[in-house]
């Protein structure tokens, strides 16, 4: 599997996929945020992850990390947490933020 910058493209495909694992799906296009993509070797999307910084860009809020129910268990759920807490480290966000609704006991 392999995780890509999600594209302009790809937000539809990626709303669907957040819809299905019951994730929020407002502001994905918004420039703050930043989204990557898992595509299986069917080029299916099997998971997500993503931040949105701060103003000042001090701070990041840990978005869209979802992992589809076929593929969880696996440790892609944590991998795809660092991918997104690595990249807004090295934007300069030195604070990271997440809500969660309903996955408490991932976090």
């Amino acid at each position: 599997m392999r995780v890509k910058r999600c594209r302009a493209s790809d937000i539809a495909e990626l709303t669907a996929f957040l819809r299905a694992v019951d994730l929020t799906l407002s502001g994905l296009e918004a420039p703050t945020v930043r989204l990557w993509i898992e595509r299986d070797e069917t080029d299916t999307i099997v998971g997500s992850t993503g931040y949105e910084l701060s103003v000042d860009g001090a701070h990041a809020l840990i978005r869209s990390v979802a992992v589809g129910p076929g593929h969880r268990s696996r440790g892609r759920g944590n991998a795809l947490a660092v991918h997104a807490l690595k990249y807004a480290a090295e934007e300069g966000a030195t604070t990271a933020w997440l809500f969660s609704r309903r996955s408490g006991p991932f976090w």
